[in-house]
């Protein structure tokens, strides 16, 4: 299995990847800007494209590492090694980049934390969920994305994530689930 062989259709991307191509493409240029530093200096057999696959696979589908050595022509411990590299990397990316470039510091919370958060005395940020229903969007991608089999109906989340040292929400993701 490649990333050739499913990039074309997002039906199969969301299947394995839960996530659109485009950005898989963006995940994979971060990815890129990385020097990658292997576990027991072992050396990739695989392009950054299908390690990146794998590891999406990996946490989406739960797939034990023989199912994906079997599937991409490796090793277990070929898996195991992307595995482990690449989600120490996009930790690196996602979450201590961001929590540390877009939110104040722990000590710069505890002075203004609201009374509230006294029993989260290391958190940074409160987030919530919010969920309503929509119209039917007019985009036959955008009704497939939007639809909810659960609640029956198109709906759409949004997810605010408000800095609790500062008044102004400072990060909003909006999610069409």
């Amino acid at each position: 299995m490649t990333i050739a062989e499913i990039r074309d259709s997002e039906e199969k991307m969301l299947l394995y990847t839960s996530i659109q191509y485009d950005v898989f493409e963006v995940l994979v240029g971060l990815l890129g800007r990385f020097e990658l530093n292997y576990f027991n200096g072992w050396s990739p057999s695989l392009n950054i494209e299908n390690q990146l696959l794998i590891v999406l696979m990996k946490l989406k589908l739960n797939l034990r590492d023989i199912d994906l050595a079997h599937r991409f022509c490796v090793s277990r411990s070929t898996i195991s090694n992307i595995f482990n590299t690449l989600v120490h990397a996009l930790h690196e990316m996602l979450y201590v980049g961001v929590v540390d470039t877009c939110f104040p510091s722990q000590l710069k919370c505890k002075g203004s934390m609201p009374k509230s958060f006294a029993e989260f005395s290391s958190a940074r940020s409160s987030m919530d969920a919010s969920e309503t229903t929509q119209d039917i969007p007019g985009h036959l991608d955008t009704q497939a994305m939007a639809y909810s089999s659960y609640k029956s109906r198109h709906t759409v989340k949004a997810v605010p994530c408000v800095a609790l040292a500062q008044m102004v929400p400072s990060l909003t993701v909006l999610l069409y689930i």
